[in-house]
């Protein structure tokens, strides 16, 4: 049998080759904020998603790249990331907000 890092490793050596030419990365911008898991994007370049970051969370954040622009999808994949890193099952189904409170309805 297998260990799971293994299997790990095999399924993303064949992700790239999988992955069409038409297929775009996009940015996200990733952080924790009063203890809620925060994502905005998407942003077409990972210059445009750090200046996004850091005019809304003062350099208190990540930048991922994901095959999506679909909010609904990079939450998905990121909480599958969460949950591959930490292991923590209940962390990693937290929901994630969209906007900071202080942003209001923006």
């Amino acid at each position: 049998m297998q260990d799971n890092n293994t299997s790990l490793e095999k399924l993303e050596e064949r992700l790239p080759q999988r992955r069409s030419s038409s297929h775009r990365i996009y940015w996200w911008v990733l952080a924790e904020h009063e203890g809620k898991s925060v994502i905005f994007g998407p942003k077409a370049t990972e210059e445009e998603a750090y200046n996004l970051g850091f005019d809304k969370l003062n350099g208190r954040f990540e930048v991922v790249s994901l095959p999506t622009r679909d909010r609904a999808k990079a939450t998905s994949m990121l909480k599958a990331r969460m949950f591959e890193d930490t292991g923590d099952l209940d962390k990693s189904l937290r929901k994630f907000r969209h906007k900071l409170e202080q942003e209001g309805g923006k």
